[in-house]
């Protein structure tokens, strides 16, 4: 009875573990700004957000920004439309991590959401030492 109760268990915990992995579709953050803020401020912000988080940036044109992150065989590629009233994150066609479903590899919106919190933490610091 005991052995059955820790296979169950087992079995249980490697299904949860399995349904974590299981592809995703990518999340495209956007947020706005409540503050007054420049737009030179809001680049700022995803700039230091993005480098801290282990990302590199490129300026594409004022108010866009392509972050990318590679870690082993993987990229993620995204876009970082920004204006002083609002920003927001779009997958890149670089990204390597999208499946023919388009679903993409659930590291792909870890990635994301944990840039995404870096730059609202710098924009944060912005607006609280103004």
């Amino acid at each position: 009875m005991f052995r059955r109760t820790i296979l169950l268990a087992s079995l249980g915990s490697a299904l949860l573990l399995a349904g974590c992995r299981t592809p995703q579709q990518p999340m495209n953050p956007g947020f706005s700004i409540p503050e007054s803020v420049t737009a030179a401020e809001v680049e700022k912000a995803i700039k230091l957000g993005a480098i801290r988080r282990g990302w590199t940036t490129k300026e594409i044109k004022p108010g866009l920004i392509q972050a990318t992150y590679v870690k082993g065989s993987y990229t993620a590629c995204v876009d970082i439309a920004y204006t002083n009233k609002s920003w927001g994150i779009e997958m890149n066609p670089k990204t390597n991590m999208k499946n023919a479903d388009g679903t993409v590899n659930p590291k792909y919106n870890q990635w994301v959401r944990n840039l995404a919190h870096d730059i609202g933490k710098e924009l944060q610091i912005i607006c609280t030492t103004r």
